[in-house]
């Protein structure tokens, strides 16, 4: 009743449909796929690395230089914090994990309530606009925050985090197999917004029920681009970060376009729910 067609496909032809889709809107679909990565992935806080030396480890912590180096016997290893007295440490200590804490209690709440919602948001351009044949525009990045169901999509998004986390905790394997068994979550808050956790929990288990192989198999042969990229470096550093980099825009809209080829394949399989469908609206 939404209007959408019903055809299951091989990963083949769902590359084709992605390279034909992103034919369309290919610069929008760049700029929006990139603008998605950027706030998902803002969450992840990498080692800023050490300053290394023989013997040595350099730890900056705002102004501070804490210094530990290793000497001979019988003090094998000493600490020499610049700018400290020794009864300052302590305070110095619990200061510098206390500011760890609340930034990464920061960055939680804002994937929590804003960067996540990114996710539906990417994919409501990227089924809006294969639906119409043209862009559906870069404003559906923020379509989560306007459809007036936005504290559903942060609770069903947060659920979804949590139970991919505590299946992770017990073993790895079945954390990934739970990703896959909701990866078509955000695809069905996309379509309906209003829907509750343990139908969009549900609906996903039923899509993705014997097509987890398929859609890793789907990504693999995507990235796989990047192959061919990653030897250019060996050749030259500068020509290969640079084609690295172009290349990276390109291939993750073609698997953005291809993951929502991939959803709009499976979602007739869907029961016990009235899919809204994605039709093309200039509004939101």
């Amino acid at each position: 009743g939404d209007g959408m067609e019903y055809q299951e496909l091989e990963n083949a032809q769902l590359r084709e449909r992605a390279r034909a889709a992103l034919g369309r809107y290919f610069l929008q679909a760049v700029s929006v796929s990139f603008i998605a990565r950027f706030f998902l992935t803002a969450g992840h806080v990498e080692d800023a690395g050490n300053a290394k030396e023989y013997g040595t480890l350099t730890i900056d912590i705002g102004s501070w230089s804490w210094n530990v180096y290793q000497t001979s016997a019988p003090e094998p290893w000493l600490i020499q914090i610049n700018g400290l007295m020794p009864e300052n440490l302590v305070r110095t200590a619990v200061t510098a994990l206390v500011g760890a804490a609340s930034a990464g209690l920061l960055i939680l709440l804002l994937s929590i309530f804003v960067f996540d919602l990114f996710e539906v948001g990417r994919n409501r351009f990227y089924m809006e606009s294969r639906e119409a044949g043209r862009p559906a525009g870069m404003g559906k990045l923020v379509w989560p925050f306007r459809c007036g169901n936005y504290f559903n999509l942060v609770r069903i998004l947060f659920l979804r985090r949590i139970k991919t986390y505590l299946w992770t905790f017990l073993l790895v394997i079945p954390g990934i197999y739970k990703a896959s068994e909701y990866a078509m979550v955000p695809y069905i808050l996309a379509e309906n917004p209003e829907v509750s956790s343990g139908t969009a929990f549900r609906i996903s288990r039923q899509l993705m029920d014997g097509r987890k192989w398929k859609l890793v198999c789907l990504t693999v042969s995507v990235y796989a681009i990047y192959i061919p990229l990653v030897f250019l470096l060996a050749f030259s550093v500068p020509v290969g970060a640079a084609a690295l980099f172009l290349g990276s825009l390109f291939i993750n809209a073609y698997m953005d376009a291809a993951q929502a080829e991939f959803y709009a394949s499976v979602r007739g399989r869907a029961l016990g729910i009235r899919l809204n469908g994605f039709s093309f609206s200039d509004g939101l």
